[in-house]
């Protein structure tokens, strides 16, 4: 029987996927899609769906598994967002190119730079063309229903192509609202198991991907994708209305509400939607003669479709929240063509608002319809709403909006910063910058730093920087340092990248080896708080062994130990490479000042910053932990020259480690360890501890005290 519950929209895409059965979820953090990552590794943990949670190092990686998944068989899921959605770009072309029955979520956010977390469509629509069909939900239960109309329609033996379910970050990702859970039989019977022989067989072996000759059939190729796409939209109308007669909802390809004949046809998708379909329920016969038309499928467009509703329409008023640059909005631009073949077609208005999070109101809503029903026609184009905005020009902040409080002039980290109590990436940071100095250019990666150093028009920082995207830290940081080469510029001593673990450990690292390989001469410090802590505490490979995270929630903890990567960055040959924690400042000071007397070549620091918010614990002790990291031998201090001499900077080397339950007994990620598993990590941090020493030319290992 099913029931109702309140969940928000991310939960209601989880919910879809567990009651279609995927089988394979390759996920990476990415705001506002990240609730979805967690809800799927919680879901896997505790056993309800039958699935393999990969967390994957790049949202570029996600995809990839996805397809590797379904090259194999299993039916795949994944999810993403603006930036993450971007940097899979490659992939999706791949994934609709071979065809794989692969269902992503995108949960729409602005893109940048500069950083907006807010929502717009723009991240969806960039994808239009890469051959995956779009269909845009407006609530959290047509999110959930279509998840799971999506992987019938993805794997129907006519379409065989992937489709990519359009929600919105925040209004609609993460607002609670009543869903309806179907039986899970009712969805089995609905949604039969994945049956392909497009597949990786032993019984039958074939290549797939691989180089097409003559040109021709590239062309074939593309032809038939085509008629599948064109295929898809009857088939979708058909699954649709199976999808109703079973379950007692359905939403079509498009929808018409408030449909009287209208004078005037309001076109929108998503959640304005909902907005639209409330200013007409209450305009009683102020708005009579309009109309709302609710574009669900964008890909395939619906062109036919809308030649036949729209052919009798005086007036179309369509709302984007989304803009091509240089052209108009995009929905807009889609429905003119639509249009064209009409003999007599309607009169066509374009509307602009919402973009990177601006609230649609109802306000909104009735200007556009006032506007278009006194403008037959409008001269400008696009119509920006609320009125008036395109007329606003940024003025440069003044200093009383800066609220930043300089208590001394050489502070380089001001007060007034929005870091939580007793975080450790900010005292890090304050910490390297009084060593590096003012004469020093700083990239920061997207992290809890992006945020932390300031929001327009503020900056917490006394340096020049930079903020740049999650994983070209490195990169970014070599064209600075190139440039200040060609340009004979001797004044900047320093180019620093101040990056977190997930952007150093994971979605930057082929940056950084690149940068690394290449010899580039920047400063790179990870300030390390073991996992990513700006999404919501999920799982980085920086994360340790035994930890709790959202995305290795209980009863499965993470199990696998942390990346050495002092010593991966060491392998590369770097003149220097080594750690450091916030509670030892004299051994920091003192390594910040090597790397910078280093000239050529990279000089890398990872940094342990304690994250109180992430690590649950009191934010008084943060550096207590910090230091009992380090005492435990858990995070050892040391340093590698040239990738061969290793030297420990370990206080009281000479002295036994303490034991790790005087670390670990202050953290709630490590509370639920059993003294069997508490035991394995002591084993393990022994081993590591023994092979340092070994490196360093200390033969005798010296192994925790015993009670």
């Amino acid at each position: 029987m099913s029931k109702k519950v309140l969940m928000t929209g991310n939960e209601a895409v989880a919910w879809g996927v567990l009651l279609s059965r995927a089988q394979v979820c390759p996920e990476y953090e990415i705001t506002p899609a990240t609730t979805i990552s967690e809800k799927l590794a919680e879901l896997i943990a505790k056993k309800l769906l039958n699935a393999i949670y990969i967390p994957v190092e790049s949202e570029h990686s996600g995809m990839a598994a996805a397809i590797g998944a379904s090259y194999a068989g299993a039916r795949a899921f994944t999810a993403s967002s603006s930036h993450g959605t971007f940097l899979m770009h490659e992939m999706l072309h791949s994934a609709a190119g071979m065809r794989r029955p692969i269902v992503m979520v995108n949960v729409n956010r602005a893109a940048g730079l500069p950083w907006n977390l807010l929502n717009d469509q723009t991240d969806s629509l960039a994808q239009r063309d890469t051959g995956w069909l779009q269909l845009y939900a407006e609530n959290a239960q047509e999110s959930l229903d279509t998840v799971i109309m999506a992987f019938k329609i993805a794997e129907h033996p006519e379409v065989r192509l992937p489709v990519m379910v359009v929600t919105e970050g925040f209004t609609l990702s993460h607002t609670g609202e009543p869903v309806e859970i179907p039986e899970q039989k009712l969805v089995d019977d609905f949604l039969p198991p994945l049956a392909t022989t497009q597949k990786l067989d032993l019984e039958n072996p074939r290549a797939f991907g691989g180089f097409m000759l003559p040109i021709r059939e590239y062309t074939k190729v593309k032809i038939d994708s085509f008629k599948s796409m064109q295929r898809a939209k009857e088939l979708a109308k058909e699954i649709d209305e199976d999808f109703g007669k079973v379950f007692g909802r359905s939403y079509g390809i498009m929808e018409k509400f408030h449909w009287k004949n209208p004078r005037l046809a309001l076109v929108t998708s998503g959640p304005i939607t909902s907005t639209v379909r409330h200013v007409l329920m209450e305009s009683g016969k102020e708005y009579e003669d309009v109309g709302l038309l609710k574009i669900k499928m964008f890909r395939p467009f619906p062109d036919e479709e809308l030649r036949k509703i729209l052919k009798d329409v005086e007036e179309v008023a369509v709302i984007d929240r989304n803009i091509s640059l240089g052209n108009k909005g995009i929905f807009l631009t889609e429905l003119e063509s639509a249009l064209y073949p009409l003999q007599k077609r309607p009169e066509v208005i374009g509307f602009i608002t919402g973009l990177g999070g601006l609230d649609v109101t109802t306000d909104i809503i009735k200007e556009a319809i006032d506007y278009a029903l006194q403008h037959k026609k409008s001269a400008k184009s696009p119509v920006w709403l609320p009125k008036g905005i395109e007329k606003e020009t940024p003025e440069e902040p003044k200093l009383k909006d800066i609220q930043i409080m300089r208590k001394q002039t050489d502070e380089l980290v001001y007060s007034g910063h929005t870091a939580c109590q007793g975080c450790g990436v900010m005292c890090g940071l304050r910490q390297v910058l009084s060593v590096l100095g003012r004469k020093t250019f700083g990239v920061v990666p997207a992290s809890c730093s992006s945020t932390l150093t300031g929001v327009y028009p503020q900056t917490t920082l006394g340096i020049p920087m930079c903020h740049v995207n999650f994983e070209t830290g490195a990169s970014t940081a070599a064209g600075i340092r190139a440039a200040l080469k060609i340009m004979g510029n001797t004044e900047v001593e320093n180019v620093f990248v101040w990056a977190g673990d997930g952007g150093t450990y994971d979605i930057g690292f082929a940056a950084l080896s690149g940068a690394a390989e290449r010899g580039d001469d920047i400063i790179y410090v990870c300030a390390n708080n073991e996992a990513y802590m700006n999404t919501g505490i999920q799982r980085s490979s920086a994360t340790p062994l035994g930890a709790w995270t959202t995305t290795t929630p209980l009863p499965e903890p993470k199990q696998q130990a942390k990346k050495p990567m002092v010593e991966i960055l060491g392998a590369h040959r770097i003149p220097y490479s080594a750690s450091a924690s916030v509670a030892f400042p004299e051994d920091l000071e003192a390594k910040l000042k090597k790397a910078k007397s280093i000239k050529g070549g990279m000089k890398f620091i990872d940094l342990l910053c304690p994250c109180p918010t992430g690590w649950r614990f009191a934010p008084n002790l943060t550096i207590k932990l910090a230091r009992l990291a380090v005492q435990t031998g858990i995070f050892p201090l040391f340093e590698i020259i040239n990738g061969e001499e290793y030297v420990i900077n370990q206080p009281d080397v000479d002295k036994p480690l303490l034991p790790l339950d005087e670390y670990l007994e202050f953290q709630g990620r490590f509370s639920h360890l059993t003294p069997e598993f508490k035991e394995h990590i002591q084993n393990h941090v022994n081993h590591e501890w023994e092979l340092l020493l070994k490196k360093a030319g200390i033969p005798k290992p010296i192994f925790p005290l015993k009670e």
